[in-house]
């Protein structure tokens, strides 16, 4: 109970019952239902219910999550849990550190964090980096001469000192995309598993871009996005009646961090 949780979160509860069975078992936040997979199929004497919850669709804070069973001669049991969502990433400044151009193993900054939301907190510290290319500090900006390549994200990820484990999603554009309408993939970061997928609107739509995209953005197409089997949004690359065009529409339930880092790999920049 009180747990902090963020990102995507797994949803589990397990109900029994020796007599008539269970009948029902279904999973809620906030006593709003979540979409809910129930093993074996009911009824049964015990059942396991799992469902995904997307901490992003609601505000900072603390929320109840339930379980309630009931079994076949209507007997309702409910269990609860709190737990506190924290989406909001702190703002971290560097204070301090090497001025001009370095080329030594490590170097040690300063920095502030302050943390908003439930946790609101300020901390300071210094953190020592292991360097992999000679950097250029200047105003607190950073200059790579080099840039290290690794054999997998999360390798170079540790080069910046960064947790693979935080990975919220994989991207991966799909390997026929070349023979007909591109498609890009969404995983889960930690099975790699399809939790999604973005593809163009139509077989014709993406021919007739492959003919005549380059020649005007009215032959271009829209790119559809789906999240775990559901329309959550689009991304426009012709233009719309406004003459907009690159532009990333989200109407349904998506981490909306995936959602601009597909748009930022679709269109080439950040929509």
């Amino acid at each position: 109970a009180g747990s902090s949780v963020r990102w995507s979160v797994g949803v589990q509860a397990k109900g029994s019952d020796g007599g008539s069975g269970v009948a029902t078992l279904t999973l809620t936040v906030d006593s709003q239902p979540l979409a809910t997979t129930v093993t074996p199929t009911l009824p049964a004497p015990s059942a396991t219910a799992t469902a995904t919850w997307l901490t992003a669709t609601v505000p900072d804070g603390t929320h109840a999550l339930g379980a309630t069973a009931s079994d076949r001669a209507g007997t309702t049991s409910t269990a609860t849990r709190s737990v506190i969502v924290d989406n909001t990433p702190p703002h971290t400044i560097i204070t301090g550190g090497p001025t001009g151009v370095i080329n030594v193993p490590t170097a040690t900054l300063n920095f502030t964090s302050t943390f908003s939301g439930t946790n609101a907190r300020t901390l300071a510290g210094t953190r020592t980096l292991v360097l992999k290319a000679p950097v250029d500090w200047d105003d607190g900006a950073v200059n790579l001469d080099s840039v290290v390549k690794g054999d997998t994200v999360r390798e170079v990820l540790s080069y910046v000192q960064y947790s693979g484990d935080e990975l919220i999603a994989r991207l991966r554009k799909g390997v026929w995309s070349r023979l007909g309408r591109n498609r890009w993939e969404i995983l889960s970061a930690t099975d790699k598993r399809p939790i999604g997928c973005a593809a163009e609107e139509s077989l014709s739509r993406a021919i007739l871009r492959k003919i005549a995209g380059k020649f005007s953005r009215r032959y271009e197409s829209n790119v559809q996005v789906r999240y775990f089997d559901k329309n959550v949004g689009s991304i426009l690359r012709r233009p719309d009646s406004n003459g907009e065009v690159d532009v990333l529409e989200i109407t349904g339930d998506i981490d909306r961090r995936v959602a601009v880092a597909l748009a930022t790999l679709i269109l080439g920049s950040e929509p």
